[in-house]
């Protein structure tokens, strides 16, 4: 990601109005040390074929100092998923089978790992039959809002926006398509 955040697309939410986690940041010195935390939920085109239960789902956590930002998701078929943290992970967008972005929510916190381990917890359910990246990726926003890192409209709002993203024709976000 480094300096260029103007690649990402993302899916805007009008409800922010610039609310951040920084009054959960109590003690902190300066204004100045506090580092700027986007979480995303990254939406990719399915495998081989592009139905919205094939797309593939992911969290991408971007900082202000990009090599710490980090594509979070579960990797596999049903049964054998492992979880995978890519630190230093590029733009999601220069990826060939991006689809989109939904922003989650905008944190300041001096330590991004917070997100990256809170994200990190989330089990694993090769118990379940129908578990995959799209389900991990819903327990993860569970596990940070039910660890007070992440607001219910916050939640919701993700949730939302990526059942919507899952379901958005291939056809109206593919630049080589035409009328």
């Amino acid at each position: 990601m480094g300096g260029n955040s103007k690649s990402i697309k993302s899916r805007s939410d009008k409800r922010r109005s610039g609310r951040s986690e920084s009054s959960k940041s109590k003690g902190s010195s300066s204004r100045a040390e506090l580092h700027i935390n986007r979480l995303f939920i990254v939406v990719y085109r399915g495998d081989p074929t592009d139905h919205s239960y094939l797309r593939h789902t992911a969290l991408f956590v971007s900082t202000d100092e990009g090599a710490q930002s980090s594509l979070l998701h579960a990797i596999g078929e049903p049964g054998n998923f492992e979880f995978e943290e890519v630190w230093g992970a590029r733009d999601p967008a220069e990826s060939q089978t991006f689809v989109g972005l939904v922003e989650v929510s905008v944190y300041e916190h001096k330590d991004v790992r917070v997100l990256q381990d809170c994200i990190s917890g989330t089990r694993i359910r090769n118990d379940q039959e129908t578990w995959d990246c799209q389900t991990f990726v819903t327990d993860a926003l569970k596990r940070l809002k039910r660890k007070g890192h992440l607001h219910e409209d916050d939640f919701l709002n993700g949730f939302e926006g990526m059942m919507d993203m899952l379901e958005t024709d291939n056809n109206l976000i593919d630049d080589d398509w035409e009328e």
